[in-house]
């Protein structure tokens, strides 16, 4: 099929981002929470389908793997302390 294709595996909120990393590496400094200007502290992520882009045999790897990589990234880089 035609058309273009978003390769995410799935819409994460900051909270379940920022509790991700603190279990990829206990010693990085995340926030607690997310307040929004306009005073809400939780909004819903977007929903999608991957169906289109897993029948042309893309496969998605763990989000803590890929948050692990860039984390030791980001510290050889001297970018984190």
């Amino acid at each position: 099929g035609e058309g273009r294709f978003i390769c995410v595996q799935s819409a994460m909120h900051f909270e379940e981002i920022y509790s991700t990393l603190q279990k990829v590496d206990s010693q990085l400094k995340v926030p607690t929470e997310l307040v929004l200007t306009d005073g809400e502290t939780k909004v819903e992520p977007f929903k999608f389908t991957t169906k289109k882009i897993q029948d042309l045999g893309l496969t998605f790897r763990p989000v803590e793997e890929t948050f692990s990589n860039e984390v030791e990234s980001l510290r050889s880089k001297g970018l984190l302390i």
